[in-house]
């Protein structure tokens, strides 16, 4: 089997990647895999994702965006409870000025992904009831709605044969899990992925929202490099095992292939763990400005992950 070259792709890595890149790794939380999970999108315009246990406690949360980014700065979610978490969301996004009496017809879109569908619909009716309350006590009136997504979003989904929310759960995944290949993402149950994004959490958060996508897209070319010959070691696998022949050899080509892949995947996350130092010091400057002036460069318009 030849092994892949990646000397073309390293070349675009700082070798300050391969300083870091050990201090990053997977998230020492596991979780079972019969826990009930919930996924839940908030996009106020700073927007921030929350998985929950049937408890509706937070297990974990990341920004989508910059300015979500922002208003996670400051805050500490993971433990408390969904109302606590919209509350102190809210709070940080009208202290920060993002909205206020004056912003014209404000909405808010909530989304809510689980594999248990009772989890799922008391979690969505929980948040909006939730966000117009927090927000009639800020004497500001807004829109609650279902989150809507880009044509982009819609279309990429469909082609996968996902909803947009589930194609997003899988990215996370992906970010999270440096050896989950997209193929193996598609067939996850949503279950599984919920497991995986909360078990990858911590490598999840060492990238920012806003650097999510062209993560994504170095992270698909170092697993298009080893893609065609992981797969075909699978299927090799697999053939022999039902011929009765012996398959030691194979899966330790097989490991030996994830661990370089992963590797990479390492020096990669460390790369972007610097950007992402560097622009979460700069979202820290803008929310100081605003907290002392009430204004603050206009991001409203900043990408989701």
């Amino acid at each position: 089997m030849k092994k892949p070259r990646l000397t073309k792709f390293f070349g675009l890595i700082p070798a300050i990647a391969l300083l870091v890149s050990c201090q990053v790794g997977t998230s020492d939380t596991t979780v079972l895999e019969d826990e009930n999970l919930a996924y839940a999108t908030l996009s106020i315009n700073p927007s921030v994702a929350l998985m929950l246990n049937e408890q509706k406690q937070v297990a974990t949360a990341t920004a989508l965006n910059a300015d979500g980014e922002m208003i996670m700065l400051n805050l500490q979610l993971e433990g408390k409870t969904l109302d606590e978490a919209v509350e102190d969301i809210i709070d940080e996004t009208v202290d920060l000025d993002f909205i206020n009496e004056e912003t014209p017809d404000p909405v808010v879109e909530t989304d809510v992904l689980s594999s248990m569908l009772q989890l799922q619909t008391q979690t969505r009716d929980q948040i909006q009831t939730r966000v117009n309350n927090v927000f009639d006590g800020h004497n500001i009136s807004v829109q609650t709605r279902t989150r809507t997504y880009t044509q982009q979003e819609i279309d990429d989904a469909e082609a996968k044969g996902v909803a947009p929310l589930k194609l997003e759960l899988m990215h996370k995944a992906m970010i999270g899990n440096n050896e989950l290949l997209e193929e193996e993402a598609l067939e996850l149950t949503t279950k599984e992925l919920l497991t995986k994004v909360r078990n990858g959490a911590q490598n999840m958060n060492k990238i920012a929202a806003s650097l999510g996508q062209a993560f994504l897209e170095e992270r698909q070319l170092i697993q298009d490099t080893y893609r065609a010959d992981i797969l075909s070691l699978k299927e090799e696998i697999a053939l022999a095992l039902e011929n009765g022949e012996p398959t030691d050899q194979l899966e330790i080509d097989l490991a030996t292939l994830r661990e370089d892949m992963v590797q990479a995947l390492q020096d990669l996350i460390g790369d972007y763990r610097q950007q992402t130092m560097t622009a979460r010091q700069n979202w820290q400057q803008e929310a100081d400005s605003r907290r002392q002036d009430g204004s603050g460069p206009n991001t409203s318009n900043a990408t989701n992950a």
